[in-house]
């Protein structure tokens, strides 16, 4: 059952906001500081116990070509690593929030291509050339209305686990059809505890979901298509972070019950939608499809590929620990 009021759930990326389950992680006691980057940008950084949101701005961002672009993505991610590194703590989930994230430069540059290659030079620094599949956090990227690059960092003090999907191509591997430079960020980040206070669960972050299978676009402008790989596609998620993958595979079908079972252990599902007349369908569907949600919350906003509807990314909770 939806708890939220659907009235509110919808949100205009102007400016952008990270999901509301953020905000639940912390206690009203949660330190505050700031870093001051210059060129007007701060990194404003909250912590508890356990867990820590950086968010950064960069205004303007808008009015930058794509290589001044993806130098300042590339500082901003460094900038965010040096921070992450004094507070004792690991990245586990970014929010990128672009402006004119499909806008192209006369020389054939797109702006989110800009923004892979600033983030990988700044990842390659950070990490070094390890193993991707040992480190990489969760992740999305959506355009916004505004003029500001945002970017929102959930850290830990302990690492996650990343996770892929099994029904698509790991987004590091995408083939140069997708841009010169592919995508850095897991399918799902698992984590060795609960978000919530109160509960004992384990929890698992899920990345933005779309209509993708390998890396190929599914039913490009079809919403009830694309909304049915996206659900196919959190499943298949859900059970490969479960160690059940392999129960979803056998009937791939949203009326199978392992489907079904996957399905209903998200907690909180936040949907990208770039059409708004839209929205009704997308909200009757998950309400329809996840059976456990505490919360909907649907944004408008432009996704990362010409075609894209629609995209999804969640929590789900697992096996008590």
């Amino acid at each position: 059952m939806i708890t939220d009021a659907m009235a509110s759930s919808r949100v205009r990326l102007n400016p952008p906001v990270p999901p509301a389950w953020v905000g639940d992680v912390f206690c009203a006691d949660s330190k505050q500081s700031r870093v001051d980057l210059g060129r007007e940008s701060v990194i404003h950084i909250t912590e508890s116990s356990d867990f820590g949101l950086l968010r950064v701005v960069l205004p303007d961002a808008t009015h930058l070509d794509n290589r001044a672009f993806r130098s300042a993505v590339q500082q901003t991610y460094l900038s965010l690593a040096e921070t992450l590194r004094k507070v004792g703590m690991l990245p586990l989930r970014f929010w990128n929030y672009l402006p004119d994230i499909l806008r192209r430069n006369a020389n054939g540059d797109v702006r989110y291509e800009s923004f892979n290659a600033g983030r990988s030079a700044a990842f390659k620094a950070w990490f070094g050339e390890s193993d991707l599949s040992s480190w990489l956090a969760t992740a999305s990227a959506v355009g916004h209305l505004g003029d500001e690059l945002a970017i929102d960092v959930f850290a830990g003090r302990t690492p996650g686990r990343p996770e892929e999907n099994p029904r698509q191509t790991s987004a590091y591997r995408y083939s140069r059809r997708y841009g010169p430079v592919p995508p850095y960020f897991a399918r799902a980040v698992v984590l060795d505890r609960s978000l919530r206070h109160t509960e004992s669960y384990r929890s698992a972050i899920v990345a933005g979901t779309a209509s993708v299978v390998g890396e190929d676009t599914r039913h490009a402008g079809n919403l009830l298509e694309q909304l049915n790989e996206v659900y196919l596609n959190l499943a298949c998620v859900s059970s490969a972070v479960a160690g059940e993958h392999r129960e979803v595979a056998d009937d791939l079908s949203l009326a199978a019950e392992p489907v079904a079972r996957a399905l209903s252990r998200y907690s909180e599902i936040r949907v990208y939608v770039v059409r708004g007349g839209d929205i009704p369908d997308v909200i009757a569907g998950f309400e329809t499809t996840f059976p456990n949600l505490n919360r909907l919350e649907v944004v408008s906003a432009s996704l990362c590929r010409p075609g894209l509807l629609v995209e999804a990314e969640g929590i789900i909770d697992l096996a008590p620990l």
